[in-house]
């Protein structure tokens, strides 16, 4: 017998399956499926082939989709967003379910990818509400190890793990990494040790570079040649493919994972409280009573309480009602959450064909102006490491960092950019001259900076145009970091790739050698990256480490 259903004109039975299929944002559009099972004709109507606009608008109440109008323009059809819906209830269903078989794990975890690189919000509450944070620490567990570099693209290459411990940075939290017991998160920070390493293979901490003969962890070559591997030169060749993994018929760039591994190790590093010295004065006012110089206990509790910031603490509130959810997916010229990767993960956006974001993608100017604070340290070796080991290691150690930062700029050509790279490359305190009232900014070689002093940020959709930038910083400790914990000054800038480097200095020109930071800035709020210390500094244990720093602000004002 026909089902009642097909008298209906088609489009109000269409209309009918769009509306059960969106009804609630966190649940899957099984109405349609059970709609479509009435009759083989109404099977037929909707499917996705046939009916792709029923899914589209469906993918839209349950999915941000702001950032793909965004990048690829013309290319999001309604069938482009019928797939990505059966692609992402699919990854749902494993998440939920807990499936680890290495079958389509690939193209489920490049599918999570892409959800948090579009997400304002929405993709990351789906994930949320499916506990994807669990099920990335169990895929950790079973697929993390030593990568396979025989194989290239499968569960066992090293661009494998390397979106394993991406999709980590992005979806664990705090109050996840904390309410892991003390045993679960030693094995989390042994798991991705070996990637914080600049290598592009995860190899082991005690290998040894052939360079400078020290061990992996103790080797602060910019690209070591780790022993036991191919030579230099076949190991540079094979590096695009490491770096890239098969995604929908394509290989794709994904950025190496140190920055992302460094983000998670030192938010694990933060859950040990630190110990405040208890013979130290309780303020400055009492140490300068009693003519005492150096930190206060004031001054470390105020360190203690730096965090690192994860971009999974930023995610925005679920709305109260289970409801139909309205994600902003309007175009404004602001700053939202799926632009804050956009330059670290340029190369893979730039891949995909005909989209809009060949051009434009770039280091916005005024991001990095403001006092930066945190914390810089040498991590430790992972308990397991140092439980098959009777090699001398330096201890692990942490200072505070502050440098209150001003940016200077240039408008970008070919030849100020090379000569910007240059200075960059070879960066030498003594080649930066200020003027005298610090409005511009001179490097040795003829190239002159203005200072940037806009109070708002250039807003990333006006900035999508031809004009680049090239940015140079300046920067210094405040008054009060200096009296407890030294004076330094800051030189460097930032490469067109959105690398940033900065030398510090001291400003008594003690022997302190010059240490360099280097490093990316993450998701708006975020500094990280690695330092190591170049000449022969006196009193220095350690040379090399990591840092992270978060910014309290601009402390400049619109003109």
């Amino acid at each position: 017998m026909p089902s009642l259903l097909e008298a209906l004109p088609l489009d109000i039975v269409l209309h009918c399956a769009i509306l059960s299929g969106s009804t609630s944002t966190f649940e899957p559009p099984t109405a349609i499926s059970r709609l479509s099972q009435t009759s083989s004709a109404l099977h037929n109507a909707l499917d996705t082939r046939i009916s792709p606009n029923v899914y589209g608008q469906v993918f839209s109440s349950k999915f941000d989709k702001a950032a793909l109008y965004r990048r690829s323009g013309f290319l999001t059809t309604d069938s482009a967003l019928a797939f990505d819906l059966q692609s992402r209830y699919q990854l749902l269903r494993r998440v939920k379910t807990m499936g680890l078989s290495p079958t389509n794990l690939v193209e489920d975890l490049w599918t999570a990818l892409w959800m948090f690189l579009e997400s304002d919000g929405l993709n990351e509450r789906q994930l949320q509400r499916a506990d994807f944070a669990s099920f990335m620490l169990t895929v950790a567990k079973f697929h993390l190890g030593s990568p396979d570099s025989s194989e290239e693209t499968g569960v066992g290459s090293f661009s494998f793990h390397s979106l394993v411990v991406w999709l980590l940075a992005f979806t664990l939290s705090r109050q996840v990494i904390l309410m892991l017991s003390a045993q679960d998160r030693d094995q989390l920070y042994g798991l991705i040790f070996p990637y914080i390493l600049w290598s592009n293979k995860a190899v082991s901490p005690l290998a040894t570079c052939r360079e400078c003969s020290r061990a992996r962890y103790g080797c602060v070559c910019p690209e070591p040649v780790i022993q036991g591997l191919e030579d230099e030169s076949a190991s540079r060749t094979k590096t695009s493919l490491l770096r890239c993994l098969s995604y929908r018929g394509q290989l794709r760039n994904i950025p190496h994972p140190s920055l992302a591994a460094i983000n998670i190790a030192c938010a694990i590093m933060e859950t040990t409280l630190m110990r405040v010295p208890p013979h130290f004065p309780e303020n400055r006012a009492i140490a300068n009573a009693a003519q005492l110089h150096g930190p206060t206990q004031e001054d470390y509790r105020a360190w203690a309480s730096y965090r690192t910031s994860l971009f999974a603490d930023s995610v925005p509130n679920e709305p109260s009602v289970d409801g139909p959810l309205q994600s902003d997916n309007s175009l404004e010229s602001s700053w939202t959450r799926s632009m804050l990767h956009e330059l670290e993960f340029r190369d893979l956006l730039q891949s995909i064909p005909l989209g809009n974001t060949n051009t434009g993608i770039k280091y916005i100017p005024g991001s990095l102006t403001g006092v930066w604070e945190g914390t810089y340290r040498r991590l430790p070796l992972p308990s397991s490491v140092m439980q098959t080991t009777d090699v001398d290691i330096n201890p692990a150690f942490s200072k505070p960092i502050q440098c209150s930062l001003t940016e200077y700029i240039n408008i970008m050509n070919e030849q100020s950019l090379s000569r910007h790279a240059h200075a960059l490359n070879n960066i030498s305190v003594s080649d930066f001259f200020l003027s005298h009232d610090s409005s511009e900014l001179s490097v040795r070689g003829g190239s002159k900076y203005r200072k940037l002093v806009k109070l708002d940020t250039i807003h990333p959709v006006d900035a999508r145009d031809n004009t680049f930038f090239n940015v140079m910083l300046h920067g210094e400790t405040l008054n009060a970091h200096d009296t407890a914990w030294g004076g330094f000054k800051f030189w460097g800038g930032v490469y067109e790739d959105g690398r940033i480097v900065l030398k510090r200095s001291a400003k008594n020109d003690g022997d302190q050698g010059s240490w360099i930071f280097e490093g990316r800035l993450k998701f708006g709020t975020a500094f990280l990256g690695r330092w190591r210390v170049s000449g022969e500094p006196t009193n220095v244990g350690v040379d090399h480490g990591v840092f992270s720093m978060g910014n309290h602000g601009a402390n400049w004002k619109r003109e």
